[in-house]
């Protein structure tokens, strides 16, 4: 049953890839290390699961990861994780309690960004794994 959950999850990340940030499970959390970094520079982060359960999270050979940009007192999303959610890759990555990951995405232009990480809630993927704040300049 696990990889059948598996494989139906991956065949609708490429469906939804973009939707809105909501609170995520407490103990679920995406940082950078990065405060600032120059454009095009490589930006680490971590998704920490310390939670005491599996969570899948989007995957397309690497984490699809979507970019909101601070625009006055808001954040607009800059890029969505649609953009790497290709049907020929799109798989999930399944993090287990106590654990973490990492991956890394670049953004060639000056702001502030956040990173955010969708997440399988049910059969729906929930985009609302913020990072910290970063600027790019």
């Amino acid at each position: 049953m696990g990889a059948f959950r598996l494989l139906v999850a991956a065949a609708l990340v490429p469906l939804a890839c973009s939707e809105p940030i909501t609170s995520p499970p407490a103990g679920l959390r995406v940082t950078t290390r990065a405060t600032r970094v120059a454009p095009g520079d490589s930006i680490p982060f971590t998704v920490i699961n310390a939670t005491g359960d599996t969570v899948i999270l989007a995957r397309c050979c690497e984490f699809n990861v979507a970019v909101d940009r601070l625009a006055g007192r808001g954040w607009q999303e800059y890029r969505n994780g649609a953009g790497a959610c290709l049907a020929w890759c799109s798989t999930t990555i399944a993090l287990a309690p106590q654990s973490g990951a990492g991956g890394s995405t670049r953004i060639a232009d000056a702001g502030t960004f956040r990173l955010r990480l969708g997440r399988l809630s049910g059969s729906t993927w929930i985009w609302d794994l913020g990072s910290n704040s970063f600027e790019v300049r």
